[in-house]
């Protein structure tokens, strides 16, 4: 680190770890090459409070039952109250779930998914403008948004997208574009680019503040809650 600045990082890929033959196999190496990258320039819970004239980084805030770690910089703030449509958010949820390598060094899955900066893998990554702004609330960094613009999950749906559970009482979902209802019901991709199924199974045992159903053991993809 130069004046908190990282100068310098390695990236390794083990080659043995990844099928190359598949057909979307480079763009996945791409932005598994974005991601890790950004981890070293830039989104690190080791490098937040390093930032030029931020004093306050993190804040807390229980959501759901769950006390939870937000990044509270100012740029990210301002973009992310524009984007989701909620004027009282006060900073954009950390990964709170996975290994020490996962936990607040990553986006929430359930606020996020999609972005390329989430702590798990998913067929629709994208790069987004809330992710660009971390680059700029830096203070080493010089932006172009534009290149933010293909990320639409969660886009204008209001405080409550954020704040409340996915599914009310087994038959509600917060938003039809977002969360669902009924396995294998057609279900589109929040950015529009591909169609797939509803996916609700069956788990062993769902922590209770991640119970969405009467039946305490049916739930959805693990890391968005």
């Amino acid at each position: 680190l130069v004046n908190g600045r990282p100068c310098s990082g390695v990236v390794m890929l083990n080659k043995k770890n990844y099928n190359f033959q598949k057909n979307n196999a480079k763009d996945y190496l791409i932005m598994l090459l974005f991601h890790e990258l950004t981890h070293v320039l830039v989104f690190s819970d080791k490098l937040f409070t390093n930032f030029v004239g931020v004093t306050t980084p993190l804040t807390n805030k229980v959501i759901n039952g769950v006390q939870r770690t937000f990044l509270s910089t100012p740029k990210v703030v301002e973009t992310a109250k524009k984007y989701f449509g909620c004027s009282t958010l006060t900073g954009v949820e950390l990964e709170n779930q996975g290994g020490t390598g996962t936990v607040n060094g990553h986006w929430e899955t359930r606020v996020m998914l999609g972005d390329y900066m989430i702590g798990s893998d998913y067929g629709e990554t994208v790069i987004s403008e809330i992710t660009l702004a971390v680059f700029e609330d830096s203070g080493w960094y010089k932006v172009n948004y534009y290149t933010g613009g293909l990320f639409r999950y969660g886009k204008n749906k209001g405080c409550s997208f954020l704040e409340e559970k996915c599914v009310q009482s087994d038959t509600e979902v917060i938003s039809g574009n977002e969360f669902c209802l009924k396995t294998t019901e057609p279900f589109c991709l929040s950015c529009r680019t591909g169609r797939g199924i509803c996916y609700i199974t069956k788990h062993t045992s769902i922590p209770a503040e991640y119970q969405y159903f009467s039946n305490p053991t049916i739930g959805g993809y693990e890391p968005p809650d």
